[in-house]
Formats: C-alpha cells, sequence, structure tokens
C-alpha cells in the first residue's frame, strides 16, 4: 500500500487508517518545513515551544499564568521559557496601563517581523500543497478536518485556551500596544 495514490475505495477501514497513518507524517513534514536558508538562520535555536509561544503571541499579550495555562505547563517553566525568548529579543515584558501591577509578554520588534515571514511562508507552502486540489476537494477536505477536530478533542485540550492564530499583517506594523516595556521585573503575574 506504501506509495500507492488515488483510488482507496476498497480498502478495508483499517487499510484506511493505516494508510492515514502512513501519510500523515509525509504531510506534515510538507507543512512544517522551513525553506528559506536566510529564515532558518534567523530562527537559529528556536524551540519548537518557543515558536507556539512567538505565535500565540502574535494574537495578543498574556501574562505568566495565561502562557502556562495555554501551554499546560508550571508557570516557573512558563517564565523560563518566557526569559529565553527576552534575552534573544523576540519578545519583551510589558506592564499593562490599567494595572502596572500585571505584568505580560508581548512580541518585539524582531519577533513580530520573524513571526510575520514564518507565516508568509507556511502560506505560500500551504498554497502549493493545497494547490493540487480543487474548490470543492479543499471545501470537503476542511469539512472533515473540522470534524475530525470536534470529534477528537481530549477533555483536558478542551479546557486550555488556544493561542489566536497570527494575522500575518499586524505582524509587520509598528504600532506600539498600548503597554509600556517593562526592565526587567517578575513575571509569575
Amino acid at each position: 500500500m506504501r506509495g500507492e495514490q488515488g483510488d482507496n475505495t476498497q480498502l478495508s477501514r483499517e487499510n484506511l487508517i493505516d494508510r492515514f497513518l502512513e501519510l500523515r507524517p509525509a504531510l506534515a513534514r510538507r507543512f512544517a518545513a522551513v525553506k528559506s536558508p536566510e529564515l532558518r538562520g534567523e530562527l537559529g535555536s528556536v524551540t519548537v515551544h518557543q515558536l507556539e509561544v512567538l505565535h500565540g503571541l502574535a494574537g495578543g499579550n498574556v501574562t505568566m499564568s495565561q502562557l502556562a495555562k495555554r501551554l499546560d505547563i508550571s508557570e516557573s517553566a512558563a517564565t523560563d521559557l518566557a526569559d529565553r525568548l527576552v534575552r534573544r529579543g523576540l519578545a519583551e515584558r510589558q506592564s499593562d496601563l490599567r494595572d502596572r501591577r500585571v505584568v505580560v509578554l508581548a512580541l518585539s520588534k524582531e519577533g513580530r517581523q520573524i513571526i510575520g515571514r514564518i507565516e508568509r511562508q507556511r502560506r505560500k507552502m500551504a498554497e502549493s500543497i493545497l494547490g493540487a486540489l480543487s474548490d470543492d476537494q479543499l471545501r470537503e477536505l476542511l469539512s472533515l478536518i473540522e470534524v475530525m477536530v470536534a470529534g477528537s478533542t481530549p477533555a483536558s485540550e478542551a479546557d486550555r485556551p488556544p493561542f489566536d492564530n497570527p494575522d500575518p499583517q499586524r505582524l509587520e506594523c509598528s504600532d506600539v500596544p498600548e503597554v509600556e516595556t517593562k526592565q526587567g521585573g517578575d513575571l509569575n503575574r
């Protein structure tokens, strides 16, 4: 069955699941690939967890407790993760102007630019991969993925608020959020 393409109508459910499991890693690699050497160089040793945080911050600033909850890690682990992003210049600590006691993690200008480039590259890649499908096939694929996601969410993930999807256009803007950058400080709030 490996390497086959085309009509799967005669396969048993077990064989169809096996085929899905065979194809899933290849598809995941195609979507996850970072092909730009410049971007790979910029990312350097940024971990998957750090990228997840950067993508999440593109949807808005978070407190350390929110970050910990979203990643299902302890607040001290979230603080360590945030500290590494701050040291790399990809994120910054900010005080909320409405409540100066609250410290949030936000994307830095460099972080916004990198996430913007990643998102544009991912979109190009998705357009390339999904370009093999007709509009009707793409609608069907999305419908099926939505059914799978809705029917397979474990209870622990259902309680965890997801990061918002970043808006690539928002990421490169030089707008200054309504917060002040905080030099140092405790992120355990």
